[in-house]
């Protein structure tokens, strides 16, 4: 296998796009109609996977524990075929976020091997993305359908990228790229560098405070950020 090019592992939602509050209202349905509770408010989504935000949701309803694990397999897939019913409501709030499109194309058109790295389902992930034809971009990925812990998702996203594009990626040789502090302890855990941007809930000053490689308030600055993903440790 070659070694010698840097793979980027992007989040999703606020790194590539926002969805409104379309996919939270999906979930939090979905949470309604299987455990007859209302979701609980103080459960912050914000870089956890959706099986994470599920459990820690049963914890906060006192859900009995021996019901978690089929509990949650029934809510997510009640969740992927609401999404899946609201996919104009979807495309409607959805909003590409800045710059992405333009980096996106770049890192395409020069063979720089891209991959997912996200907290939600595969399926979800994939309708998400399709509203701005971004699939295309990314044809693996580890997903929150793989695995709860976003760490382990950092190298199931990793394995699949070399299996995929023919190339031993060494970690140090490889950029995640995200919104929250759980994408860059993800890229911490596996020996990955990280670029913190201030498009999702956190501003980059407290990004900076998890001590990220490198922090952007977005990903406008096409030539700068193409200089630092391309770079060589």
């Amino acid at each position: 296998m070659s070694t010698s090019s840097n793979l980027v592992l992007f989040d999703i939602d606020g790194t590539l796009l926002l969805c409104g509050r379309v996919s939270m209202k999906c979930l939090k349905s979905a949470f309604c109609k299987i455990t007859g509770h209302t979701f609980p408010e103080c459960v912050m989504p914000a870089g956890k996977t959706d099986p994470l935000i599920v459990r820690e949701a049963f914890g906060e309803i006192n859900f009995p524990k021996r019901d978690w694990v089929e509990t949650e397999q029934l809510i997510l897939r009640k969740y992927a075929r609401l999404l899946e019913d609201s996919e104009d409501e979807l495309k409607e709030a959805s909003t590409l976020l800045p710059g992405v499109d333009k980096l996106l194309t770049y890192l395409s058109k020069r063979d720089i091997p891209m991959a997912l790295l996200t907290g939600n389902m595969e399926s979800t992930a994939r309708k998400k993305l399709d509203v701005f034809n971004l699939n295309r971009y990314f044809p693996v990925g580890g997903f929150g359908s793989d695995c709860a812990d976003r760490n382990r998702l950092a190298r199931i996203a990793l394995e699949r990228a070399c299996r995929h594009y023919g190339k031993k990626f060494e970690p140090r040789r490889c950029w995640v790229v995200g919104d929250t502090p759980r994408d860059l302890e993800a890229a911490k855990s596996m020996g990955a560098r990280s670029l913190g941007v201030g498009t999702g809930p956190y501003a980059t000053p407290f990004l900076e405070e998890f001590f990220p490689d490198a922090t952007a308030e977005d990903l406008t600055s096409l030539g700068d950020i193409v200089k630092l993903l391309g770079s060589v440790p």
